[in-house]
């Protein structure tokens, strides 16, 4: 949940002398223990895991995710515990700021340097966390990530490339609400990185705070964060696909990054249904960054590949079919399917990764359907679908008519689906082995236009 903003109580009764009689907040700050937290509304995706361990001196984080091509992958890596533990112990301010003070200028003064050293700020008679010095001062914690990130996306990928992978990384963590404060410490329910890797969770405004620190590495990359009612994500500068969705702030464009999680939506997505209450950019603020240095307060871990890699295209007379023009299934247990996220790299292919034998692959579009089972055996080997009549089963109907495919099952019945002929009638198929019944124009399963069998490299066109 979404809960940067916070009322000050202002409690302005009556005045003694020209001071107005609030709280007395002038004792000594006392230092804050570290508490655990419990998370509310927990979530998390089955194949992500995050782990938190002790390793001398050291914190050591491992992280599992599924990058935007579905590779499962695992970073590794460490930071200094004692650099760790500050950093972690700077966020947050006294529950008893909300309390009524007395308004001299020796009071005022402190309230502002603990505003300061809490990452908050007070705006419009509230009192907000702080986000650019917030962003700014994690960005040493979040440094290694920021190198890891590079690492993996490969040398020649994009900006674009890197931030689709580092959005799946934040949206695997898992989803947690944290309390408004811990103890006498008042967070306004966000987690700090050094915390939320730690404890392995973390909310919208939280996991968006941390996606912005990793992300302001990069140079000159300008980012807004963006209010909806109870949320909180942001959005880069960045040249909008036609698919995705944007924000024009200030003559320029910006991509929506839902960073929230567990769901795993694509760059672009927003909630339409919520409407944006406020924008407002995210800048560095270079007195406040906290630097790390490499092999003194981090060390750079390891990026390991876990399971079967299943790396496909789908070519359609010179061109590669990418994610917006088709709908890519993947079977999960039992007999369900779901969507495989995550659009086609450079070279149009697509990656599916899985530690199962072998998997169902189903790709859909209008006057196209690619059944194939793919196996272990074709783990890591590109596959290419070619949609010529040469490779590709081709069944000519009426435009844009239903045509049933129906495949032979154990005990003679047959199963299957209906799908719809492109604009010229035309119908192609590339499909496993077995016995077929196709019936164009026909609700009558026992009565196919076309039946034929697949299998020894027959293929066969109607």
């Amino acid at each position: 949940m979404m809960r940067i903003y916070f009322s000050i109580f202002f409690l302005l009764t009556f005045s003694f002398g020209g001071v107005f009689l609030l709280n007395d907040l002038s004792r000594p700050l006392r230092r804050f223990s570290q508490k655990t937290m419990s998370p509310n509304k927990y979530q998390k995706n089955q194949h992500a895991a995050i782990a938190f361990s002790q390793a001398g001196n050291f914190y050591q984080y491992n992280l599992t995710f599924k990058d935007h091509l579905n590779r499962w992958q695992t970073w590794q890596w460490q930071f200094e515990k004692a650099m760790a533990d500050r950093l972690a112990a700077q966020f947050g301010i006294p529950n008893s700021m909300f309390q009524p003070y007395y308004a001299t200028e020796q009071v005022i003064s402190q309230r502002q340097r603990i505003l300061k050293q809490g990452l908050f700020r007070s705006h419009q008679n509230k009192l907000v966390v702080d986000q650019n010095a917030y962003v700014s001062y994690y960005g040493g914690f979040t440094a290694p990530l920021y190198e890891m990130l590079n690492v993996a996306a490969g040398a020649g990928a994009s900006r674009v490339d890197k931030i689709q992978l580092l959005l799946k990384l934040v949206q695997d963590i898992p989803y947690g609400v944290p309390p408004s404060s811990v103890g006498s410490k008042y967070i306004s329910g966000i987690i700090n990185p050094p915390d939320l890797l730690r404890y392995g969770w973390g909310d919208c405004d939280s996991k968006a705070l941390l996606f912005a620190s990793i992300l302001k590495h990069f140079p000159q990359q300008n980012m807004i964060a963006v209010h909806t009612p109870g949320h909180y994500l942001t959005a880069v500068e960045s040249v909008p696909r036609p698919y995705q969705d944007f924000i024009t702030y200030q003559g320029k464009r910006y991509v929506f990054c839902e960073s929230a999680g567990p769901g795993r939506f694509p760059l672009g997505y927003i909630n339409k249904q919520s409407p944006i209450v406020q924008v407002e950019p995210i800048h560095l603020l270079q007195d406040r960054v906290s630097p790390a240095v490499a092999g003194a307060h981090y060390r750079s871990g390891q990026i390991a590949y876990k399971g079967n890699v299943f790396k496909f295209r789908i070519a359609d007379g010179g061109t590669y079919l990418r994610k917006e023009n088709i709908k890519i299934l993947i079977q999960g247990s039992g007999s369900s399917y779901y969507y495989l996220d995550g659009d086609a790299d450079s070279d149009g292919y697509f990656y599916y990764n899985s530690d199962q034998p072998s998997v169902n692959l189903w790709i859909q579009k209008e006057g196209i359907v690619i059944k194939r089972v793919l196996k272990t055996e074709s783990a890591g080997q590109p596959i290419s679908f070619n949609l010529t009549p040469q490779e590709a089963i081709v069944i000519q109907s009426a435009p844009g008519a239903k045509i049933g495919v129906y495949q032979k099952q154990d005990g003679g019945r047959y199963w299957g689906h209906s799908y719809n002929a492109d604009k010229n009638g035309l119908l192609r198929m590339i499909l496993a082995d077995g016995e077929y019944n196709i019936i164009a124009n026909s609700e009558d399963w026992q009565k196919p236009s076309v039946r034929f069998s697949l299998g020894s490299g027959v293929q066969v066109q109607r």
